[in-house]
């Protein structure tokens, strides 16, 4: 269930400073150290929720999450026709996947904490497999994103998650780390913000071509993707999309650049859907080399991952 902003508001954090918040009219103002008073930077709203961002060290721009009728210019959005085709025609065993590894991610968190709380990254638009969370009364989810929603508490820079150290139980972050210039900074965060033996679950692009323009910088491969949450115990990672969705992306993109259109392109895409079907054939060495994407399921560990055991454990599993 969605957090209330009352509750969320104790929680947040100076990006800049780390200091504790306080609002004063439709601002946030952080406290100065112990006097009680609050300092000179100011962080405003968008529609009534605060954007906690240092834009002195960000990608993103302040005139595009100011605009004018209090929206912001970088709201995604999706028609439910176009959702539909990619959860039931595109992306079934995507969304089947994230939806047991969501189920198994709620029993372990309420497992563990009578009232956990949830931290989800990139909330704009529910991800997939997600409905689990927000049906859930016994999960409080805390959401943000880089534009307001009604499923985000506030707006922030993910390299700097405005939230107080150790004060979430999990965090679920779907497709948002291509889109950080440093996802390991980005993972430090999140640890940072877990509390001891925390849960996180992340799906993240292999091979896909560029999407979101020019907010799109990076990829990983199954090991790589390991390697980022070397903070974290493996319990569960392996192909998010695999290579038939791949080659759907390819095709989608070779088709546009003949033709000089996109919509072309995705109609090739889309009549071509059954070829997704290809990769249940591909074994499990050759899908892990040329998938789409994949995911990471952990906990929080003590110790973390060594240089040679990344190696050992590609060697390992092919």
């Amino acid at each position: 269930m969605l957090a209330k902003f009352e509750e969320v508001k104790k929680m947040l954090i100076c990006p800049r400073s780390g200091r504790s918040l306080v609002q004063e009219g439709e601002s946030f103002m952080p406290f100065d150290d112990g006097t009680g008073k609050s300092g000179k930077i100011c962080y405003r709203t968008v529609s009534g929720q605060p954007v906690l961002v240092d834009f002195d060290d960000s990608v993103l721009d302040e005139n595009e999450i100011f605009m004018r009728d209090g929206s912001s210019v970088l709201q995604r959005r999706q028609s439910r026709l176009r959702g539909w085709i990619k959860d039931r025609l595109l992306h079934p065993d995507a969304n089947r996947l994230a939806g047991r590894v969501a189920w198994e991610f709620a029993q372990k968190l309420k497992a563990k904490v009578k009232k956990p709380r949830l931290l989800m990254i990139g909330s704009g638009v529910k991800g997939i497999g997600t409905n689990v969370f927000y049906d859930d009364p016994d999960i409080q989810v805390i959401g943000f994103d880089i534009y307001a929603s009604p499923l985000t508490h506030f707006i922030a820079d993910t390299h700097r998650i405005p939230i107080e150290t150790g004060s979430v139980d999990g965090v679920w972050i779907q497709y948002v780390l291509e889109h950080v210039l440093e996802p390991w900074r980005v993972a430090g965060e999140i640890s940072r913000v877990l509390r001891v033996d925390g849960l996180v679950y992340a799906e993240t692009p292999f091979l896909q071509q560029v999407h979101e323009g020019p907010y799109d910088f990076v990829r990983f491969t199954h090991s790589g993707h390991l390697w980022l949450f070397r903070d974290f115990t493996e319990i569960k990672s392996g192909i998010a999309m695999g290579s038939g969705v791949q080659l759907l992306w390819t095709l989608e993109h070779i088709i546009c650049g003949i033709f000089r259109s996109r919509r072309v392109g995705q109609a090739v895409k889309l009549s071509l859907f059954w070829l997704r079907l290809l990769e249940k054939i591909i074994p499990i060495r050759c899908g892990l080399n040329n998938a789409s994407s994949f995911y990471f399921f952990g906990s929080k560990a003590d110790k973390p991952l060594m240089p040679k055991d990344i190696v050992n454990y590609y060697k390992r599993i092919l």
